[in-house]
């Protein structure tokens, strides 16, 4: 009889286990949701700092898009995403083209 009650206590100590994991799966998924919309809001504001400033050094080079060549390079070389520096790229180039006219 004994054994019996060790197997059950092992069981429900699995299923605490199962209901304790469940709701800290919830919490972390509540995280990761806070988190992703911070990301979100960091890289539109580290995306907008950037264009700024790129548009305030352009029209002080007398080669815009060499300079935008320069600083894709630079982003490039430190790991930055593909994504990051097509969006970075075709904006740059937006820029560019509204400096040269």
């Amino acid at each position: 009889m004994s054994e019996n009650t060790s197997e059950w206590d092992f069981f429900k100590r699995i299923e605490e286990l199962e209901k304790g994991t469940k709701g800290i799966k919830q919490q972390v998924d509540e995280e990761i949701k806070k988190n992703d919309r911070f990301l979100s809001d960091a890289f539109m504001l580290g995306l907008y700092g950037f264009l700024l400033g790129f548009h305030a050094a352009a029209p002080k080079s007398r080669n815009p898009r060499r300079l935008k060549d320069n600083w894709i390079a630079f982003l490039k070389k430190r790991g930055v995403s593909a994504q990051a520096l097509g969006i970075l790229e075709k904006w740059m180039t937006a820029l560019c083209e509204a400096h040269e006219e």
